[in-house]
Parts: structure tokens; sequence; C-alpha cells
């Protein structure tokens, strides 16, 4: 199969959804894969090989970006139009540039490809929905019109929770499947020793409360601050990419707090010796629409390392697992559920149990039974 991936997000940025499923598909799957050009982080303008996969950096819009002037450009709905030419092109002559043929089939994740998948010629288009692209903070109103028409040319639309289908179904004529997240469970599940760890964590006074992934701007700093208050004994460690437009906070939140450490990003195989001396782990983001549809990789992640996790019960793909990790319906809640798991920690077996079922292998493997079915016309 020829697959033509058009992301959201980079092949090499953190370890994303699109990337677990990709590496565990056939190893005869060729895939190109197209993601947005940063203006923060490094670009390959060039196409690059990783195994099956070719990456290349391209053109493609974004509603909002930490450049004004762009950001002021893009509200003409002329020049919108003109990059949606300038991108169909781009991807075409990609194609013919890196032998792929023009009847591909197409797996988008990014709304603003829109253009493409309409002009494009393919056999199978399947749209793959982590989030709501329309509630996202500083979206546009013309932003939401991508999302309809992306909906509108998938043949099929995967959503990564039961929350997420049920609100996209209207927008998609009620062709959505339900795909949810995953782990490495291998990874994450391994023995780890004290002799691993790294002076920076290992320096940290326990207990350690912890929470990994990206900090931005659906994380809850004034969550994680309560919790840190009412519970001084102790220690709050954050690992995790911060966004610019959220880094003041995170400082912040360090420097009042002194049992609060950021510890900035870590490589992906390093995280399970980070989780290792965390007793309790955190799922700590804003209540709101966003977060309303969530089915977080973290939660697979903390699971197969045997934690004990908090969090608030944003969405119901959460709740099925009440009784296996520590849920409250409200932020003022969440310092005391914090100091109870310190207490009164889940049975590790139980919740690996729930990950090991959860693996990227088995959620790659039902995937990629949808593209195929898809392409055959089945």
């Amino acid at each position: 199969m020829d697959l033509l991936v058009l992301s959201e997000v980079k092949w090499n940025y953190l370890r994303t959804r699109k990337r677990f499923l990709i590496s565990h598909f056939p190893g005869d799957t060729r895939v190109l894969f197209l993601q947005p050009i940063s203006f923060s982080l490094p670009n390959n303008f060039l196409p690059k090989r990783e195994g099956n996969v070719t990456f290349l950096s391209t053109p493609v819009l974004k509603p909002r970006t930490e450049s004004k002037f762009y950001n002021r450009l893009v509200e003409f709905r002329a020049l919108r139009c003109l990059l949606g030419v300038i991108i169909v092109l781009w991807v075409r002559l990609a194609m013919l540039l890196l032998g792929f043929k023009t009847n591909v089939t197409v797996l988008v994740s990014n709304v603003y490809f829109a253009p493409v998948i309409e002009r494009l010629k393919s056999n199978f288009v399947c749209y793959d929905c982590n989030d709501d692209p329309t509630v996202f903070p500083g979206v546009r109103e013309w932003s939401k019109n991508y999302f309809r028409r992306t909906c509108r040319r998938a043949d099929v639309t995967v959503a990564c929770s039961e929350s997420l289908a049920r609100r996209i179904a209207p927008a998609c004529g009620g062709r959505v499947s339900v795909i949810g997240n995953g782990v490495d469970y291998e990874l994450f599940s391994r023995n780890v020793t004290a002799a691993e760890l790294p002076g920076d964590i290992s320096s940290v006074k326990p207990p350690i409360v912890g929470y990994t992934g990206a900090i931005r701007e659906w994380f809850d700093f004034e969550l994680v601050e309560q919790a840190a208050t009412s519970n001084p004994e102790a220690s709050f460690v954050l690992i995790g990419p911060v966004a610019p437009s959220v880094r003041d906070e995170a400082r912040r939140l360090a420097t009042e707090r002194p049992n609060v450490h950021l510890l900035g990003e870590k490589t992906y195989e390093s995280l399970p010796i980070y989780l290792w001396p965390m007793e309790v782990c955190l799922i700590p983001f804003k209540l709101g629409p966003l977060t309303s549809v969530l089915n977080p990789n973290k939660l697979y992640e903390y699971f197969a390392a045997g934690k004990t996790v908090v969090s608030l019960k944003y969405s119901e793909d959460l709740a099925k697992y009440e009784g296996l990790l520590y849920l409250v319906d409200e932020p003022t809640q969440f310092p005391e559920a914090v100091s109870e798991a310190l207490r009164r920690p889940i049975e590790p077996d139980r919740v690996r149990d729930v990950a090991s079922g959860n693996s990227w292998r088995s959620k790659a493997g039902e995937f990629f039974d949808v593209l195929e079915t898809g392409r055959r016309g089945e």
C-alpha cells in the first residue's frame, strides 16, 4: 500500500498517535508523511527517510501562530485560497518526485489539508480525528469550514474516543468509527532499577507526584499549584516540552512553589525511568470542550508503569476506568484526591492489565484493517 499521511504534527515531535500507528503498519507499506512547516522547530524541506516512512515539511495553513503578521494575513480569504492552490501543487510535486502514484490511500489528521484531499485523486480517504479542531483556543470562525470540508470528503472518520465520535458524527454523516489510544506496553512496563535514575530526578525528595507530556494552553497550572500547596511534603515533577505561550506561567509556578520541579523535555525511551520513582501521576488539564472528549495516551503509559493516577472526570472514556484511578468531578477535589492517592495507592497489577489490552500494536492492526478494507472498496 502507498499511504499519504497529512499530519498536524511533525514526525519527530514527541511520540504521537500517528507515529505509533504507522510504525506498526506492515513493513511493505510505503508512507509519505507530510507535516506542517514550523516557525519554532527545525523543518525538513528536503525529504528524510526512517524505515518505510519518508517525511517532508509542507506549506499548509495554520489558524494561529506566534507571528502576529502571519495571523493578520490569513484573515484574508483570497490569501487562504491562494495558499490552498500552493499546497495542492506542492503535494503533487512531492508525490511525483518521490515516486508515489497519484491514486493513493490518504490518512489525514490535519483539517487544513482539506484543499488537497478535495483535489487529489485517491482510492480512499480516512480522517483520523484526535481532537475537536473547532474548539482550540484562538481558532477563527473560518477555520471551522476546513473541518466540515474534511468530514465531507473523508470516506470514513476514525475518532480516538467515544465522546469525540458522538460530537463529530453530525458533521461526518454518521460515518465514525472509534479506535482509542494506546501504549508501548513493553517499554513502559519494563523493570527499572535505582541505578538508572538520572541526577535531575534522583535528587528530588520523595514522595514524588509527577506529570509527563506536553505543557500547553490546556495544562491547568492552578490545579497543580493547589495540589502542591495542599501537599507540601510531596515533590511535584513536571516533565515535557513547555510551549512558548505558557512558558512564563510554568516558570512562575516553579519559582513560587519550592516543591514544584520543571525538568523539561526528555527522550521518549527515558520516560519509564522517570516514571519509576513517581508514586502518583497526574492528568492536570483544564475542564472545557477540548478536554471533554479526552482519551489520553498518558493514561495507558501511567497504567503500564503500574502507577496510581489522579485526574478530573473529563470524559466518559476516562470515567469507564473509575475504581482504577482517582477520578474527581470538580477541581476543588483534586488536591485531596492527590493526598488520598499517596496514602492508598492502586494495586499496580490491576492497572497494568488495562494497559496490556491497549497496546499500540493491537490498535495499529485495527486501523490498518480500516485502511485496507476501504482501499479495496469492501
